[in-house]
């Protein structure tokens, strides 16, 4: 594997293959942002190995269409299924697949599954995957498919949530044609969203002033990042006032 250097201008950059936790942010503060290199596969997920989270399998066997593949047998037998996205990849699609185990809604183990689709049998792969333990605090993940990377295909932001006030959780871009991670960011007060025209992300920061609440920033910081292929560049930032 190779790791992906950041080019991103203005945001601190993180140690790579990790992430930088950013506690809420107070007032008189802004929820700064960084982004963390993430290992990207480099090839064909038919031919680098797959590290998948415990119980999910290498393979389905059935021949179905993306459309009609019964999604719980593309995750641990004791798992509950609990988002599914299709990804267009060309003539063939990818399956995106969340999921979580466990009663207690408030000590899940929760997980996500890329699967991919090949001309070739076994038609349908597991080419990603990444799960988040039950001491770990997530609720949920969720996923938005888009050109996040600007190649024509569609990728994969996923968001962990772990709550708070702030609406805190892990960001991860995941370019679907090659079931690499190439975006990592741990935020709170922030949201990261599939941004077009160009292909890219938008992140929109609460920035706090002296004596705001935390229910109530008086402006927010809109920043673009384009994907270079091999790093994420800052295309434009700027500070909008909220009203009060």
């Amino acid at each position: 594997m190779r790791l992906v250097p950041l080019l991103v201008a203005g945001l601190t950059a993180c140690s790579a293959g990790s992430s930088s936790s950013i506690a809420p942010s107070s007032p008189g503060s802004t929820a700064s942002v960084s982004v963390s290199a993430s290992p990207s596969a480099g090839a064909s997920a038919s031919t680098e190995p797959v590290s998948l989270p415990p119980g999910v399998p290498a393979t389905y066997e059935g021949g179905q269409a993306a459309g009609d593949v019964p999604v719980a047998s593309l995750v641990p037998a004791e798992a509950q299924v609990t988002g599914t996205w299709y990804a267009p990849q060309g003539t063939l699609t990818s399956i995106v697949v969340a999921y979580s185990i466990g009663d207690d809604p408030l000590f899940q183990e929760h997980g996500l599954v890329l699967w991919s689709e090949y001309a070739d049998e076994p038609r349908w792969r597991a080419a990603y995957g990444f799960r988040d333990k039950a001491k770990d605090g997530v609720f949920g993940i969720t996923a938005v498919i888009g050109d996040a990377t600007g190649d024509g295909l569609e990728d994969a932001l996923t968001f962990e949530a772990t709550g708070g006030s702030g609406g805190c959780g892990t960001y991860r871009v995941i370019s679907v044609v090659d079931a690499a991670e190439v975006f990592s960011q741990t935020v709170c007060d922030t949201f990261v969203d599939v941004a077009s025209a160009p292909a890219g992300l938008t992140l929109t920061e609460a920035v706090f002033g002296p004596g705001d609440d935390h229910c109530c920033p008086s402006a927010q910081r809109v920043t673009r990042l384009r994907y270079t292929g091999s790093g994420w560049k800052v295309i434009s930032r700027e500070t909008l006032p909220l009203a009060p």
